[in-house]
Parts: structure tokens; C-alpha cells; sequence
């Protein structure tokens, strides 16, 4: 839903977070900046990770980021890599980050499940926010 959100409606919102996200309800319009950060499980069965990949590329895109292909973590590492853009629009950054896990909202680093409370989720998303202040 927040990436449909930012696909028709990138002008009234600042920025959007996507935690593993697959383009579902459609994406009208899609081709303004919008400052994101997407977070993706690698071993995703829900929505496979390459459809996260798919929602990434469009902003590194339209935010006119350097291309490239960020490190992942390997399946069984139980961690994280968080991979910031460069060559972006100014005020537009793109962050990506993706995890060993699957379709979860809150993994957390060193478990196999999701955690919810000590998730690294939720102090990532708040300094990607936080930093439009």
C-alpha cells in the first residue's frame, strides 16, 4: 500500500518506507521522486526479493541514483546490510536493506524469526525519516 501511495502521490508525501513489498495494487504514475527506503527478507516466499529489488530500481531511478547491486547477506548469516545511494537528486536518497529472513515486518538480527521488539527495523526507518526534519 505505501508503495502505491508513493507511485500516485509522491508530491504530497516526503518519503516512504516499503518492508517487504511486491507491486500489487499497481504503481499510476511512478515516475516522480520520492525519498525511499526499502527493506527486503532474502529468502522472501511471499513476495520473493526480487520483486523488492524491482521497487528499489524504480526509485534509484527516478531519483537519478547511481545504479548498482548492493551486497545481501547470505541465507543462514542471520543479519542485515543496509546499502545507501549515491548520485542521487538532492534531497531524494534511496536506502536499501535486506536481510536473511523471509516476509517479515521485524526481523531481528541473530534469530531465524521475527522478534518484533529488538528488530533493527524500527531505528533504521526512524533515522531515514528523521532525517528530513
Amino acid at each position: 500500500m505505501s508503495y502505491a501511495l508513493a507511485c500516485t502521490r509522491a508530491n504530497p508525501f516526503r518519503a516512504v518506507a516499503v518492508i517487504s513489498g511486491g507491486e500489487i495494487s499497481g504503481c499510476r504514475g511512478g515516475t516522480q521522486p520520492i525519498a525511499s527506503f526499502g527493506i527486503h527478507g532474502v529468502s522472501g516466499s511471499v513476495l520473493a526479493i526480487a520483486q523488492g529489488r524491482s521497487l528499489r530500481d524504480r526509485s534509484v531511478s527516478n531519483n537519478g541514483c547511481t545504479p548498482q547491486s548492493p551486497r545481501e547477506p547470505a541465507p543462514g548469516s542471520r543479519t542485515h546490510i543496509t546499502t545507501t545511494y549515491s548520485g542521487r537528486r538532492a534531497g531524494y536518497p534511496v536506502q536499501w536493506a535486506a536481510f536473511d529472513g523471509g516476509h517479515l515486518p521485524g526481523p531481528g538480527d541473530g534469530s531465524p524469526n521475527e522478534s518484533g521488539v529488538p528488530t533493527w527495523t524500527k531505528g533504521e526507518t526512524w533515522r531515514f525519516f528523521a532525517q528530513f526534519q
